[in-house]
């Protein structure tokens, strides 16, 4: 329910303030550029926002138009005792205008202002906003800043990029539909990784996307099915309950396999491949086998597989990896998979080392087994692989690799 986790504050004329432990949910509203806002559809969007729990929306590109809209909006719908969320402040570039609705309608946490930054420029030096935001908003914000932001003192931070992969492990957890939908796999995914992750916020990347219907809004293209979904979701990660996804093709399988030697290749495991991870199918002597390919990025290989969601997604569990090779040359490769291990900050737990396998040439066939004894399987390594082979200055070639529950 929008609203909820509101503070009692004494002061009854002040806008009522979210509890800073609450699970909450923001959803950014796109205004067009050069297009007044059609005050019936604004409200009707916000009335949509209310039902499906959305607690915060975030208006993008408001000119004061439309901020005075959507303040009107929010002024219809509490008339008709409607459910409705509070406005954040943005703020889309260093030195740009806060754009604020009135103050009866802006979102308060812990009593503060609730002001959100966008993503800065690529190669733009962030610089405090706070004095801006202070002076705009009367009192000192409550600061949800994207990862771009590096250096300013902020209360929670997200990383834009929902539509492309798996959620980052941030203090807010950004989702969407995705660019491929799955019809609404991908959206699902999302959601129950931001529950598992234990978040105390969730922003929806796109609530109105532009172009039209790449939102979670009602379109022809999906009709209601993404508004219906975010009401599920919201209602089960304001609970702090687990989204479980459907069963699939390969769940309850031994293992997770991919193999050169038969047919399917791909039994629950299949090859992707990234800037660094290029690779080929060939044949080596009569006997198909996937070998790495140089690329432009640098010396460095890598061999990446993404693990079948429906196998394993975003629990933890240990698991052994089987890499069946051909040992000819000198040198190792590193095994580095998607984990849970919270010792390693977030932007390496996707990364981490499962050890090393040697290359003695023997040129025979050779099989290495690693332990992933807290393995996540997030689709969060470059490509939405879960685990890669990595090599410096020079490729493998393997027939088998196998991911077996322990």
């Amino acid at each position: 329910m929008a609203l909820a986790g509101y503070l009692v504050l004494a002061l009854a004329q002040e806008p009522p303030s979210f509890d800073p432990d609450a699970r909450l949910v923001a959803a950014y509203y796109r205004f067009l550029p050069d297009a007044p806002p059609d005050p019936a559809a604004l409200k009707a969007e916000l009335a949509e926002m209310g039902r499906t729990g959305v607690d915060v929306v975030v208006p993008v590109g408001a000119t004061e138009a439309g901020l005075a809209a959507l303040a009107a909006a929010l002024d219809g719908l509490g008339a008709e005792s409607k459910e409705r969320p509070r406005a954040a402040a943005f703020l889309d570039a260093p030195g740009g205008t806060v754009r604020a609705v009135a103050e009866r309608h802006r979102a308060r946490i812990d009593g503060r202002p609730l002001a959100w930054l966008g993503p800065l420029p690529a190669g733009t030096r962030p610089s405090s906003p706070l004095e801006a935001l202070s002076g705009a908003l009367g009192a000192a914000p409550f600061l949800v800043a994207e990862v771009s932001w590096a250096g300013v003192p902020a209360d929670r931070v997200y990383a834009w990029g929902a539509q492309e992969g798996t959620p980052r492990e941030l203090s807010v957890v950004s989702v969407g539909p995705g660019k491929v939908r799955e019809e609404g796999r991908f959206y699902e995914r999302s959601w129950a990784a931001a529950a598992r992750m234990e978040a105390r916020m969730v922003a929806l990347e796109s609530w109105n996307g532009w172009p039209e219907g790449s939102g979670v809004a009602e379109s022809a293209g999906h009709g209601r099915a993404y508004l219906d979904a975010t009401a599920r979701y919201a209602r089960k990660f304001r609970a702090g309950e687990k989204i479980v996804l459907p069963r699939g093709k390969w769940t309850g399988a031994a293992k997770a396999l991919y193999t050169t030697k038969y047919n399917p290749r791909e039994q629950g495991l299949r090859p992707v491949e990234h800037p660094e991870g290029l690779h080929e199918a060939v044949q080596l002597r009569g006997i198909a086998v996937l070998t790495t390919k140089e690329n432009r990025v640098g010396d460095r290989r890598c061999l990446s597989f993404d693990v079948d969601d429906s196998f394993w997604f975003f629990e933890k569990r240990s698991f052994e990896l089987e890499v069946e090779f051909l040992d000819v040359g000198e040198g190792a490769f590193r095994v580095e998979y998607d984990s849970a291990d919270r010792s390693l900050p977030p932007e390496r737990r996707p990364f981490r080392s499962a050890g090393e396998g040697g290359f003695g040439a023997t040129a025979e066939w050779r099989t290495e087994r690693f332990a992933l004894p807290d393995a996540l399987f997030g689709n969060r390594q470059p490509g939405g692989a879960d685990l890669r082979l990595v090599l410096e200055k020079r490729g493998i070639t393997v027939r088998r690799v196998a991911v077996l529950p322990r």
